[in-house]
């Protein structure tokens, strides 16, 4: 399925987000491929493998809309990241948002928080003060600390990102490590 990675199969005013994330190795290992999928709802509506020497991927998701993406990977934890594109209707540019994401092997989860495991590791959403996306650090903080992980806010996070308000359609991509 390809319904938000082609953008001519669907109209470009109803997109709102560019989301580009990557998966990072902390423990310098092979990572295996992954498989990244874009669920609204309980209906996964697009996928893509993503290969060991890549490790990067990009969805174009559509306004208001709840979306969930989960990205798996064989001997890790499958993680989830909740993308609320509830979007003012002003604004019509496809806005960028870029997350790294380290995957938890199944053999360091096992001296985790499981339970806290099956929560999102992060919620991003549009901020309208900044209009940009953004995620809720105080959340990230949180469940990682439930999980039992170390949280850091890299420098490129602490800054802050908003629109060229003068140069209308150029916002920052704002690079977030969970």
């Amino acid at each position: 399925m390809a319904e938000l990675h082609a953008q001519s199969t669907i109209k470009r005013d109803s997109l709102c987000l560019e989301l580009q994330g990557k998966v990072v190795d902390p423990e310098n290992d092979h990572l295996p491929d992954c498989y990244v999928e874009v669920f609204d709802g309980l209906n996964v509506v697009d996928s893509i493998w993503v290969k060991t020497d890549v490790k990067k991927f990009t969805f174009y998701l559509k306004k208001n809309r709840s979306y969930a993406i989960r990205i798996s990977m064989d001997g890790y934890i499958p993680q989830l990241v909740s993308v609320n594109t509830e979007f003012p209707p002003d604004i019509e540019d496809v806005v960028p948002f870029a997350f790294n994401t380290s995957p938890i092997s199944l053999r360091k989860a096992e001296k985790l928080n499981r339970d806290a495991l099956d929560f999102p590791i992060a919620i991003v959403y549009f901020d309208p003060t900044s209009e940009a996306f953004v995620h809720n650090e105080d959340y990230t903080a949180d469940i990682k600390k439930q999980i039992g992980i170390p949280y850091k806010v890299s420098s490129t996070e602490a800054a802050k990102y908003k629109t060229n308000k003068q140069n209308k359609g150029s916002h920052s991509v704002l690079s977030v490590t969970y």
